[in-house]
């Protein structure tokens, strides 16, 4: 058995040594039944370690994500509690069962203007102790081959593959509470705080990456597969804003290059960033700046 786990062991971290080389992404190496990680690409000058966010502990942090890619058969993309993006996968044994996983992360992602999506969202607390220009910037298209790369080396080092079908194919429900005995009620808490956490995050960066288009309540809420009352409480809880200011902040700060560069008509501005009409968003726009988007354009120029 030890010869075996030395084994599994010495694979898995070298898998992880070569995900960082191609993608520039840390990797870990995590024993889920144990809660700890067995390997880091940069133990010395590790990231996580020295972020020092009271509410995310990282070998919570990453067997999180391990049991998440486990559940839903597939790799798993997700927020910590602070914003950063992560990607696991699981690794199952000759049973089938979640004995580890591989984490990347963290980093930032980009979308398609090259802004990071959550980089101006990120917590506060204890800012001074992260360099977040450490982190890499990875673009969509890098962050899926990234994903594809890492779900195929945790298939390969299955004993038992158990994943990586459509996910329409179900939870595989093996998971639902076998890794969970000996946990302790500190750590579930935090478990939960973290599945928050992504929740939220998830829902920033679609409303983010779609403030031009509708968004509903209703579409959020399938984007995260919530009830769209949970939704709504959660959010308001986590952030201490609505969904629907938050929607309207966006846009709003969408506007003000446009308002500011160009001499586009206010009517073209309202709908390139998402508002129904011309008046609805001088009303928004007046809430959220202080002014009318027609002295802001003034004032700025």
């Amino acid at each position: 058995m030890e010869e075996h786990n030395r084994i599994w062991v010495e694979n898995g971290s070298r898998a992880c040594e070569d995900i960082c080389t191609l993608c520039g992404v840390d990797c870990s190496l995590v024993d889920t039944s144990e809660r700890s990680i067995l390997f880091r690409t940069n133990e010395e000058d590790n990231f996580c370690s020295s972020c020092g966010m009271l509410r995310c502990r990282p070998r919570i942090t990453y067997t999180f994500g391990c049991k998440e890619s486990y559940r839903i058969r597939s790799y798993f993309f997700y927020f910590c509690p602070r914003g950063f993006s992560f990607v696991a996968g699981g690794i199952s044994n000759i049973y089938g069962r979640l004995m580890g996983g591989i984490v990347a992360g963290p980093f930032l992602t980009q979308e398609e203007k090259g802004i990071p999506l959550i980089l101006d969202e990120l917590d506060t607390v204890k800012k001074d102790s992260v360099e977040v220009g450490r982190l890499p910037v990875l673009e969509k298209h890098r962050a899926r081959a990234m994903e594809r790369i890492i779900s195929d080396i945790c298939l390969s080092l299955s004993e038992r593959a158990f994943f990586y079908a459509p996910q329409s194919a179900g939870v595989n429900t093996a998971v639902l509470g076998e890794t969970d005995i000996f946990q302790a009620p500190e750590e579930k808490e935090m478990e939960g705080r973290l599945h928050e956490s992504d929740m939220i995050f998830k829902v920033k960066q679609y409303v983010r990456s779609h403030y031009r288009e509708r968004i509903t309540l209703k579409i959020l809420a399938d984007h995260v597969f919530l009830s769209p009352a949970y939704l709504s409480s959660m959010f308001k809880q986590e952030t201490g804003d609505s969904l629907i200011n938050y929607i309207n902040q966006v846009r709003v700060e969408a506007s003000k290059p446009l308002l500011s560069g160009t001499d586009r008509l206010l009517a073209d501005i309202a709908q390139e960033c998402g508002f129904s009409d011309q008046s609805y968003f001088a009303k928004v726009f007046k809430k959220q700046a202080g002014m009318p988007p027609v002295k802001y354009r003034l004032y700025r120029k």
